[in-house]
């Protein structure tokens, strides 16, 4: 489901604008990515926990020449399903 599917089943379940509910859409992710670029998590009950972290830096090899190389340490966002969610699914 793309951001503008969601929009409009949005708008069609809670009987608003389809334009008004992209833009709450949008707000809305990006209120979490702002979020979690300061740091913080984002705990959405029954869905799931956004948490920022910062993987290692680590020696890794080029599959081309078999040289090592040294892969930085980078923030990334790590996502852990709620059980509520994983019930569902199944």
């Amino acid at each position: 489901m793309t951001k503008k599917q969601l929009a409009k089943q949005l708008a069609n379940e809670l009987n608003l604008k389809q334009i008004d509910s992209y833009e709450y859409a949008t707000k809305l992710f990006s209120l979490i990515a702002e979020e979690l670029e300061n740091g913080n998590k984002v705990e959405i009950s029954d869905f799931g926990v956004f948490k920022p972290i910062t993987t290692k830096s680590r020696t890794g090899f080029n599959p081309i020449t078999k040289e090592k190389i040294e892969i930085p340490a980078k923030n990334t966002v790590k996502f852990k399903v709620s059980k509520k969610l994983i019930k569902t699914v199944k």
